[in-house]
């Protein structure tokens, strides 16, 4: 916008309005999807995939037009605490924001978190002429204390003759600026707002800021409690079934939140584990709406775990080494078995054919994110990254996370490691397949990737895969009021006997028989029992007798195999009980065997 004088009256010209939609990697703002181990489906099949329309080209996403910020200062003062605090505003621009938003009703707040926002956007704005890059907009939103993960900037910016004050710009402004608050989004959560305005020399800038938030979070201290744990509670606007929170914790590692069990969705609380040693940590809540394997970030929270703020951002760094390849999906590779060296973890193996076929759908991603392509598109290609159709194992879970970065993948693994979510992608132990996917725009030294990583089915010690499956039933019994069920391992010739029913294709119904069988003959009772699939052994749904029945010894086995036409694997778990007392002895009595329906 340009601003001229003559005499007391202002000359409004073109109006300039420089839009961020963040959400994701355009703000660094985390990790935009997590999709959960426990459900292998529903997944696009390969021709789906192969079916995306081309992309349009780089340019046409100037959203990822990022500059890049070595270290910057924040201003202040700040909020004193996390979450939607009312803003004070006395005339000027945000005199005129408060009136809007009484207008807009209850739906749109205006919050200290984001007037802070507008101030520091703002501020970079008016120094260096563009939108702050990712990292620096995620350390500003969060320092500030916002709990959202989508944010919006407009701006105006112009020349002002020295004698004018706010007051009298805004006044002059009035319908140019009700016209740019038009543009504040909404949707079906609340909307909280925040302005600033600023000038050096003649230049002014007026910024004005938003976040939509999914989740309503109760104020919470940037400081841990006394317990040490960071304790998010609140209410979701949308409906969800499942929620998952993280925290960093030291240099590269992460804990799982847990959940309140007595707190029923829509509300939640979950308590997050800091490590008391760390400055900072960032803490991130996945909502995972009704069958959805895709969850997304609805809460993205900066603490201070020793009590202490700090106001300067610093782009963080991972130097390569020597010896580091230099192709991108290698190089990201090599220096990620570094990292997870560190913490004693097995390294992964770059899977070429996926990383193949992400290079490929990366563009059509990105542009679907930026709302260059249809919004399905995104999610088709988060589900099809995550099936890892190409990724030469059997696959148990799938970890999905995406970034944008500047310059090279050292630049970017480094900004992830803030990402308790990309943390978890690039840090679960029992991962050993990864698949890299990029897209560039070398004009502006901009690098947007995506990474999914990949469990396979692993031998485990005897007996473990059963006592994981005796410790979810015994969990679920105990919030019944049931105390727990005894465990009696079956031989290992038993899950020999399911392996040879799968491959030669016997009909899931028939594959218990040699679990009945062998209880009966151990027991000489009669027995009922089934077989279930499952994608995870700690999230099996256990038929209603299992949990109702006050004494209860269960014979276990399992074994895993791979569905036609599926991606992945799943667990087959048999599961059998005497309809009696369980007795080892040799019993004088029939020998009868049923279904239960599992």
């Amino acid at each position: 916008m340009t601003w001229g004088s003559r005499g007391a009256a202002l000359a409004v010209g073109m109006l300039t309005v420089c839009a961020l939609v963040s959400g994701c990697a355009a703000t660094g703002r985390g990790v935009r999807r997590q999709a959960t181990p426990r459900d292998p489906g529903p997944f696009p099949t390969r021709a789906a995939l192969a079916s995306l329309e081309q992309p349009p080209p780089a340019e046409k996403l100037p959203e990822l037009d990022i500059p890049l910020v070595e270290q910057w200062e924040l201003a202040g003062p700040f909020p004193e605490r996390i979450g939607l605090v009312p803003a004070e505003y006395r005339g000027g621009f945000g005199a005129q924001l408060v009136s809007y938003a009484r207008e807009r009703g209850p739906k749109l707040a205006v919050s200290a978190d984001m007037a802070c926002f507008a101030r520091e956007s703002g501020r970079f704005i008016l120094a260096r002429g563009s939108m702050p890059p990712s990292g620096l907009q995620r350390h500003m939103a969060g320092r500030c204390g916002s709990p959202g993960v989508r944010h919006d900037v407009l701006s105006l910016t112009g020349e002002v003759p020295p004698g004018v004050t706010e007051e009298q710009l805004a006044a002059h402004m009035k319908d140019r600026f009700a016209e740019l608050l038009k543009k504040v989004p909404s949707g079906p959560g609340q909307t909280a707002a925040g302005v600033w305005f600023g000038r050096s020399g003649k230049k002014a800038v007026v910024a004005v800021a938003t976040e939509h938030l999914d989740v309503d979070l109760d104020p919470i201290s940037f400081a841990p409690g006394p317990d040490g744990a960071v304790v998010l509670s609140g209410t979701l606007a949308r409906p969800a079934n499942r929620l998952e929170a993280l925290i960093t914790r030291g240099r590269l590692d992460f804990a799982v939140c847990r959940a309140d069990p007595e707190v029923k969705l829509p509300r939640f609380s979950l308590r997050c584990p800091a490590n008391r040693a760390d400055a900072s940590a960032w803490v991130d809540l996945f909502v995972f709406a009704p069958e959805q394997v895709l969850g997304s970030l609805g809460v993205d929270l900066l603490v201070f775990p020793q009590g202490k703020g700090t106001t300067t951002y610093a782009r963080p760094v991972l130097r390569p080494g020597s010896g580091a390849p230099e192709e991108d999906a290698a190089r990201f590779a090599y220096l990620l078995n570094g990292l997870r060296a560190e913490l004693g973890l097995k390294p992964v193996v770059v899977s070429a054919g996926e990383s193949r076929l992400a290079q490929k759908i990366a563009p059509n991603y990105f542009a679907s994110v930026y709302g260059k392509a249809p919004q399905h598109v995104a999610d088709m290609v988060a589900l099809g990254m995550m099936a890892g159709w190409e990724v030469d194992q059997v696959t148990r879970a799938a970890y999905f996370s995406d970034w944008v970065s500047t310059g090279d993948v050292s630049v970017l693994l480094a900004e992830m490691l803030d990402s308790p979510g990309a943390r978890r992608t690039l840090f679960e132990p029992s991962v050993r397949s990864l698949a890299f996917g990029s897209y560039r725009m070398a004009s502006h030294d901009v690098l947007a990737a995506m990474v999914a990583t990949y469990a396979p089915f692993e031998e485990q010690p005897p007996l473990a895969e059963a006592q994981q499956v005796i410790a979810a039933l015994n969990k679920a019994r105990a919030q019944r009021g049931l105390g727990p069920a005894d465990m009696v391992p079956l031989p290992e010739d038993v899950r020999a006997e399911m392996d040879e029913g799968l491959a030669a294709g016997v009909a899931m119904d028939d594959i218990i028989n040699p679990v009945l069988q062998r209880v009966s003959q151990i027991t000489r009772r009669g027995v009922r029992g089934g077989v279930l699939e499952t994608g995870s052994l700690e999230a099996i749904r256990f038929p209603e007798e299992l949990l109702t029945r006050p004494n209860l010894a269960v014979f276990v086995a399992v074994t895993h195999y791979k569905p036609r036409g599926s991606p992945w694997g799943v667990y087959v778990v048999g599961l059998a009980f005497s309809m009696e007392s369980v007795q080892t002895a040799a019993l004088e009595a029939p020998v009868t065997s049923s279904s239960l329906a599992l």
